[in-house]
């Protein structure tokens, strides 16, 4: 990379995401100073280990440290933040600019922060984040209030979880694409206007004959268009089918014991036999084991 940057100097915005590399501020700094002083926006998302021996804090403060200089807070005023979960199994720290830039961000509990700006209600914007992942740890979550998201179009859900989402997302408004991991049943009451796109799929989770039909006559179900599912038999597929009026693509796995490979070449046999022939049907060539439904 730093062959890159030699090339660029007349470069005045940089954005950059390593996600196994990490460059301290020290060398930041010289990499800027030597090849790229036209600099003004600079945007960057890294992640470093932490070996079990650290001391987590003493690391953390190692790395904000070297961002911490003239040149960082005075001179640009670029900020930083590290991100880290306190639990003893974690071992990465992810270290980005503020106000944060990137559309991805995963939040599965326990989580602390600690930046080197000033002034934080003025750094901690996260407008950009489209995509929240919300992970379950219902007993670890730690509320990061000072940060609202109010920008989500995608949301991957782990339920049930706890009061600490509704402090970080005060709205869901513009959501459209929703993906939930359920420990316990789906939430069916739930209305969204604007969700066209439904994943449900997940490790153990089967739904049978008795979900897909709630699911199919509830208003998301109506109002869905993409869905991803397992289910537990395959006359469940055409209940979905059937009663999920705006339905335009399935993408299915059906539970059985036999073998996968042989399963799917007479499930699609049986779904062609069954199915108008308007229907569409291949194996998934993206999503290993699924069946792909196209209704039209």
């Amino acid at each position: 990379m730093k062959n890159l940057l030699q090339t660029t100097s007349n470069l005045e915005k940089l954005k950059i995401e390593m996600e196994s590399t990490y460059i301290d501020g020290y060398q930041w700094k010289t990499i800027i100073e030597n090849y790229l002083l036209n600099l003004i926006i600079f945007q960057f998302k890294m992640s470093t280990p932490l070996s079990n021996q650290d001391n987590k804090e003493d690391k953390i403060d190692e790395i904000l440290n070297s961002f911490c200089s003239q040149f960082w807070i005075e001179k640009h005023q670029w900020f930083i933040q590290c991100y880290w979960i306190t639990a003893d199994t974690s071992s990465i720290v992810y270290v980005y600019t503020l106000p944060y830039a990137f559309q991805d961000f995963f939040y599965i509990g326990n989580v602390r922060l600690k930046s080197t700006c000033p002034n934080n209600n003025q750094c901690w914007s996260f407008d950009s984040i489209h995509n929240l992942y919300y992970g379950h740890f219902l007993s670890q979550n730690l509320s990061l209030s000072h940060i609202h998201l109010d920008n989500i179009h995608y949301l991957d859900l782990t339920i049930p979880f706890d009061e600490s989402f509704w402090l970080m997302v005060s709205t869901l408004e513009r959501l459209n694409s929703l993906n939930i991991a359920s420990y316990d049943e789906f939430p069916f009451n739930i209305k969204h206007s604007s969700i066209r796109q439904l994943d449900l799929q997940g490790p153990n989770i089967i739904y049978n004959q008795q979900q897909c039909l709630k699911l199919s006559h509830s208003l998301i179900g109506q109002q869905c268009k993409v869905l991803f599912i397992t289910v537990k038999q395959r006359t469940d597929i055409i209940d979905l089918i059937n009663n999920m009026k705006n339905l335009h693509a399935l993408i299915v796995q059906c539970n059985k014991t036999i073998p996968m490979q042989k399963e799917n070449e007479n499930l699609l046999d049986w779904l062609q036999q069954h199915l108008p022939i308007t229907c569409l049907i291949s194996n998934s060539i993206e999503i290993s084991n699924n069946i792909c439904l196209w209704i039209r």
